[in-house]
């Protein structure tokens, strides 16, 4: 089971809680990066089709606040990164504990899980190409 959390979107500051989309049976995208990551700019376009694509049947988040080198995301890092590489229509959160990854044991960036019925019905560590991502998802949907 997928840890619970309350994170607040970084340039709204709506906050969102895990409840309201883990426990339905509607998937779920969760991408954790840091916004110097260079895998993480590179990932953001392939992300960016797949709400494109996939934003009337999936939830999408992408969660930030975490360390790269001697480098931590703050929350305005976190917004920045959402409007410089996604300039995009899903919620970036900002987690200032940068616990969450790690509870879903997590080590690089980018990661993603994929939840459904409030399980991990996949995860990811690293890049991922639109093909492979749009794959996992249906697989799910």
């Amino acid at each position: 089971r997928p840890e619970e959390w309350t994170l607040e979107e970084a340039d709204t500051g709506v906050i969102y809680s895990s409840k309201d989309y883990y426990d339905g049976d509607q998937l779920t995208l969760v991408e954790f990066f840091q916004s110097q990551c260079g895998h993480c700019q590179n990932q953001a376009p392939v992300l960016k089709d797949i709400n494109a694509n996939y934003s009337s049947q999936i939830n999408m988040f992408s969660i930030g606040g975490y360390k790269l080198g001697s480098n931590t995301d703050s929350k305005s890092n976190v917004a920045s990164f959402k409007f410089q590489y996604h300039n995009s229509q899903w919620p970036h959160l900002y987690d200032p504990t940068g616990d969450l990854m790690s509870d879903y044991s997590f080590s690089s960036y980018p990661s993603m899980a994929l939840i459904k019925n409030n399980e991990i019905v996949y995860q990811h560590q690293g890049r991922l190409t639109y093909d492979q991502l749009s794959a996992e998802i249906d697989k799910h949907l």
